[in-house]
């Protein structure tokens, strides 16, 4: 009961994330602008549909290797490998995404497309929230897990509701933005304070930061070859960040080859 009874806050709490946003822009500008913004969590909810798949095993594997000496570059590498997979796909998704739109969305919901890259970065900071949130149940520290997602949840009903009858729609991704990024921000600190210091390569991070730039400057550009630079510089960007991953595939594929 003391380690699960902190998790029904911490339910509610992604509840309140993953609903108050459509109800908020629903009550204030109209069910016609919740289905835009419905369209544009479509493709972020790939990333975090993705992510929910490996969770369930990285979950197990800092829950048994917790003790270990060696947790702490555990943790990290896989913690870096994972966040560039996720990120660098995020990045392609987005640059691929003037494509992807005009032949999946209706025309109905075009004014959808300038909101996606704000969800998918969103998306991006909720993959960090649960590669951290890992080392909280593994130390069954639940109170931890419910305290920071209500917080999270009060900041996204707070920015959400101060922007909504000035920005509109726009309220919603950027309060979802804001959350996610509070909410990653603070577990990662928490997390590095209490139990696993989390090593953030400022190097590695600000190329990341660029590069997302560039991607989002081209996505918003009505250039078609900015367009495709922006393709060639995620394609680039993600072969070049999961190199070692790419190798480790290519060589289990060519040994089952063999066999």
């Amino acid at each position: 009961m003391k380690y699960s009874l902190p998790l029904v806050p911490n339910a509610l709490s992604w509840w309140v994330f993953n609903t108050s946003d459509r109800v908020i822009v629903s009550v204030f500008l109209g069910l016609s602008f919740t289905g835009i913004l419905s369209v544009s969590y479509k493709f972020s909810t790939i990333i975090v549909l993705l992510y929910n798949i490996f969770d369930k095993s990285w979950c197990e594997s800092i829950i048994l290797h917790i003790k270990d000496e060696d947790i702490v570059e555990y943790f990290n590498k896989i913690f870096l490998m994972i966040f560039n997979l996720f990120l660098s796909f995020g990045l392609c998704l987005l640059a691929f995404m003037p494509i992807l739109f005009n032949v999946l969305i209706n025309d109905n919901f075009v004014d959808s497309y300038n909101l996606i890259p704000i969800v998918i970065i969103a998306s991006i900071f909720q993959v960090i929230v649960g590669l951290v949130s890992v080392v909280y149940a593994a130390n069954n520290d639940t109170k931890s897990l419910a305290n920071t997602a209500i917080w999270s949840s009060v900041v996204n009903l707070i920015i959400d509701l101060a922007l909504i009858n000035y920005i509109g729609v726009y309220a919603a991704a950027v309060s979802t933005l804001c959350s996610y990024l509070f909410f990653s921000i603070y577990r990662a600190w928490d997390v590095s304070k209490k139990y696993i210091h989390i090593n953030f390569n400022l190097k590695y991070y600000l190329i990341a930061i660029i590069t997302l730039i560039i991607v989002i400057i081209c996505y918003y550009s009505n250039l078609i070859i900015l367009k495709l630079f922006g393709m060639i510089i995620a394609i680039i960007y993600f072969f070049v960040s999961n190199k070692n991953e790419i190798k480790v595939v290519k060589k289990t594929i060519k040994s089952k080859i063999k066999k």
